[in-house]
């Protein structure tokens, strides 16, 4: 009799089986059955064991659905009665909090024995144990909290770097992995800068410097589309992203809108806060450094104007 698919229908119900399955369990089992698992607690002398164990994990607080991903098992027969099914196991476990996919693989030995002309399990020997699976664990519970924590803190690293520390907005370096998939039609960069902001340093402090440079990150954020990209480039140097702008009108629109939102910021003696502003437009044939080299071109010619509005759109 050919067992060894039969022994894979055990590892399922084993791994992913349902309160109902334990009945099949009990039909595939001889009562005396052994089993060493991969935990230090996984060493059962009966079937009573074995169900109480399979109830426990059924009812954990934080289930897991296992994958068996590779299987491989080779059958030989020691006699008319007595068979061994060996091989190895790969499973893995998805974590409901990061995605991570944790694998573990084992090897295996199972002995069969005829029982009123019906092969039963006798005993399952899982060779390599886990000694990161602690007391009481059907898997290294434990182990895998340990590894989920990390993952959180990575992603929260990564984020941290992508953004600007003291605005909140994104920066420079995440720009650039932004640009790369950036669609270039009707699309804008603008050079925002706060013009003599070191004055305000000087004369107030850089406490009050700091709260001004968020306040106009939060004015930024609030007066661009949805669709827009705003980040920090350095000190009181903003990049503001517009897509959907076909003509320069739309374009100018946005500039005065930004530019009046900024000005009703007041530092502490009522003071307006002046702002320039360089534009330019992103095509693809252009790379980021590119356009903001034309874009803080035209932000020198917005600030050497004499009129109010400190604004230049560098031409195509």
């Amino acid at each position: 009799m050919d067992l060894k698919q039969h022994t894979y229908h055990i590892w399922e119900i084993y791994l992913n089986g349902k309160l109902e399955d334990d009945i099949q369990l009990q039909e595939f089992l001889v009562e005396n059955c052994t089993i060493i698992g991969t935990g230090k607690h996984e060493f059962y002398q009966n079937i009573h064991m074995i169900l109480k164990d399979f109830d426990q994990k059924l009812h954990d607080e934080d289930p897991l659905t296992f994958e068996i991903q590779k299987y491989h098992a080779s059958q030989m027969d020691v006699s008319e009665d007595v068979s061994i099914v060996y091989g190895f196991l790969d499973v893995a476990w998805k974590c409901a909090d990061t995605n991570l996919m944790i694998e573990m693989n084992t090897r295996f030995s199972v002995v069969y024995k005829k029982v009123e002309d019906h092969f039963k399990i006798v005993h399952i020997h899982q060779s390599v144990p886990y000694l990161d699976q602690m007391n009481a664990e059907y898997y290294p519970k434990t182990l895998t909290g340990e590894i989920e924590q990390l993952q959180r803190q990575l992603d929260e690293l990564t984020t941290q770097m992508r953004k600007d520390p003291l605005t909140g907005l994104m920066n420079v370096h995440a720009l650039k992995e932004v640009y790369e998939s950036i669609m270039y039609k009707d699309v804008w960069c603008l050079i925002i800068d706060l013009k003599d902001f070191h004055t305000i340093n000087e004369s107030y402090g850089y406490i009050i410097g700091d709260t001004v440079l968020k306040q106009v990150a939060q004015a930024l954020t609030a007066v661009i589309r949805s669709k827009d990209i705003v980040c920090r480039l350095e000190r009181d140097v903003f990049i503001v992203i517009c897509f959907g702008l076909s003509q320069e009108e739309q374009l100018k629109v946005l500039m005065n809108r930004i530019q009046k939102t900024i000005q009703k910021i007041k530092t502490i003696h009522k003071e307006n806060i002046p702002v320039a502003i360089g534009a330019t437009s992103i095509q693809q044939e252009k790379s980021l450094e590119m356009v903001l080299c034309e874009a803080f071109e035209a932000l020198d010619i917005a600030k050497s104007n004499s009129s109010e509005q400190y604004q230049y759109i560098h031409k195509r």
